[in-house]
């Protein structure tokens, strides 16, 4: 499946939620599967973005690396850039009515996980 980068951010968490449910034990190996494979590229993904700050930003007093506000700008351009590359993941789409009646998600995780879910 080819995914932006934006989509795998975003998809991480609530597919992360999602393996916290209850599923049928053929789904829960499908999504256990697409999880590690989301979880590499979202390691990836917060690599650059960590790489992005330290680029771009300052250190602060207790260590940590914050944008320098004169940065902020240059800082949104290159992450807004690198997370609209796509990528092709080896995941499979998971049917919604297989998940059963007893899993529970927002609207906002749906929509995350479009494309992984289908009707």
């Amino acid at each position: 499946m080819e995914l932006t980068l934006q989509r795998i951010y975003n998809m991480a968490s609530s597919l992360r939620k999602l393996i916290q449910q209850e599923v049928p034990v053929k789904v829960a190996y499908q999504l256990a599967k697409n999880v590690r494979v989301i979880d590499d590229e979202y390691q990836l993904i917060e690599k650059q973005r960590a790489d992005l700050i330290r680029k771009h930003g300052e250190v602060q007093e207790d260590g940590s690396t914050r944008v320098a506000d004169e940065n902020v700008a240059a800082f949104t351009k290159e992450m807004a850039e690198y997370l609209r590359t796509s990528t092709e993941v080896d995941v499979k789409s998971v049917s919604i009515s297989d998940l059963g009646d007893n899993c529970k998600l927002t609207p906002q995780e749906v929509i995350d996980l479009e494309g992984l879910l289908v009707e």
